[in-house]
């Protein structure tokens, strides 16, 4: 998984707390050298919970939303995070949305991919109508 991510990612345009752009993450990736350190890295992470200092850095701003741009209420804060730390969580979210559908009961629909949410509004229709014994 950690190899198979592209340029044309979403991820690829965000500014990261750590300034090291995506693209050039990827190129280190493709580095046959470097393969198995990355790897041990992230394997290290998912198996013994040993994590780079780096994973604990993050850098905080203020995203412009709309109207007056002097009004401070028209911002919002978000937290900019390294791209090692991104790639870990991207790596995360597949292997848990993998899993999702056979952990989380099958009468709900959020974040399960193939789940459809107007099918169960519909089902929740027709079983609130359904006559009561």
């Amino acid at each position: 998984m950690i190899f198979s991510l592209n340029a044309k990612d979403p991820l690829a345009t965000r500014l990261l707390a750590d300034g090291i752009p995506y693209q050039l993450l990827l190129l280190l990736l493709k580095f046959p050298p470097i393969q198995p350190l990355i790897e041990q890295v992230y394997n290290d992470a998912l198996t013994k919970g040993i994590f780079p200092d780096s994973w604990n850095v993050s850098l905080m701003t203020l995203l412009y939303k709309k109207n007056d741009p002097n009004d401070m209420e028209n911002y919002r804060p978000i937290s900019l995070c390294n791209t090692d730390y991104k790639l870990m969580t991207r790596l995360l979210n597949h292997r848990l949305m993998e899993v999702a559908p056979q952990l989380i009961n099958e009468n709900l629909a959020g974040f399960v991919p193939g789940r459809f949410m107007p099918k169960m509004q519909c089902d929740v229709k027709l079983s609130w109508n359904m006559p009561k014994e």
